[in-house]
């Protein structure tokens, strides 16, 4: 029988090859992932939920970012990159052709990558499809209820469905502003309006700056307009439109808004959380809505960002070179010593 010590420290070697650290920064199903400056860098940020502790996913000047079931995939300028979040390596899938100015990113029921885009897609706004193997792109949905006004908030995310959703805040000639909420069939790309009406009164959003979707579907929509900072919900089958809290500042004996909101999220725990960008007052950063009308308290995390997202699952490592080699020679080990 051929003596399999050589191919024992051979693996041994090949497997302590793997770079230390790798795994460290693993993605866990609740953490939080925002995109802009903090503390620890600018990029893809990693916040803990409970603590708010933060470390760098990837660095770079990124918009927006979705969560795949391996990698996280962002968009920056006219490139879609690809992102291991164990390693922070990147690499460009695709840029160029229909992609300009990226707005926003999702990931579809069956792994296709969609992006929103402001500019390339000609005279009209759209949705592009990626393939996340190939990079090929395709021009799935362009103009209709994207391109019906003046427009200059846009926001992407993915329903329970891996359906797109798109915030397209219209500012039609001489009329207030009307965003809408435009869901995108990933086969077809039909686009249809999720229409929503207040409950009570005659308060509606105004300028909305961030759209964000709960694991049962329910959309939260972050509100810095003319009637004050709020996030309202909207029910997506009966659009029902509901308030559900402001955020303001204490100083003395007055309340200020806090202007402007930035992006939203509803949590793994169901809490809201928005970011902000603080003209003064309260630091940036990511806060918890509603907290009622006192004081704010300390953010749970510190920065400047402009995009958030929760990690809903777990996402599976992409095993190294090394290693797979690694696992094959001890297969073959094992198969020559029968």
């Amino acid at each position: 029988m051929p003596s399999t010590r050589g191919l024992s420290v051979f693996i041994a070697a090949v497997i302590l090859s793997v770079p230390a650290g790798v795994g460290a920064t693993s993605l866990l199903p609740g953490d939080i992932l925002a995109v802009g400056a903090g503390i620890v860098g600018d990029g893809i940020v990693r916040v803990d939920p409970v603590t708010g502790a933060q470390s760098l996913i990837a660095a770079g000047d990124f918009s927006d970012v979705a969560v795949g079931s391996r990698f996280l995939y962002a968009t920056s300028g006219d490139s879609l990159l690809r992102i291991n979040p164990a390693t922070g390596a990147q690499k460009t899938i695709t840029s160029g052709g229909y992609l300009a100015d990226a707005a926003g990113v999702s990931i579809g029921p069956s792994g296709e990558i969609f992006v929103l885009e402001l500019t390339g897609l000609g005279a009209d706004r759209g949705i592009v499809r990626v393939d996340p193997l190939t990079g090929a792109q395709s021009a799935h949905s362009i103009g209709g209820l994207l391109d019906s006004g003046v427009s200059f908030v846009f926001d992407l995310e993915a329903d329970p469905n891996g359906f797109p959703i798109v915030l397209d805040n219209q500012f039609p000639e001489g009329s207030r502003s009307e965003p809408e909420f435009v869901r995108i069939d990933p086969i077809s790309g039909v686009q249809t309006e999720i229409l929503y009406s207040p409950t009570g009164g005659n308060r509606s959003p105004t300028v909305v700056v961030g759209l964000g979707v709960a694991p049962d579907g329910d959309l939260y929509a972050s509100d810095s307009g003319f009637l004050g900072t709020g996030v309202w919900r909207i029910d997506p089958e009966t659009g029902q439109l509901t308030a559900i809290g402001g955020i303001t500042i204490f100083s003395g004996d007055q309340f200020f808004e806090l202007y402007p909101v930035h992006d939203i999220v509803l949590d793994e725990s169901g809490r809201v959380l928005v970011t902000t960008l603080a003209y003064s007052g309260p630091a940036h950063g990511i806060y918890e809505i509603p907290f009622g009308m006192g004081p704010n308290p300390e953010p749970l995390s510190e920065g400047e960002f402009t995009e958030l997202q929760v990690v809903r699952h777990a996402l599976v490592p992409e095993p190294s070179t090394a290693l797979l080699l690694g696992i094959g020679l001890v297969g073959l080990g094992a198969y020559r010593r029968h």
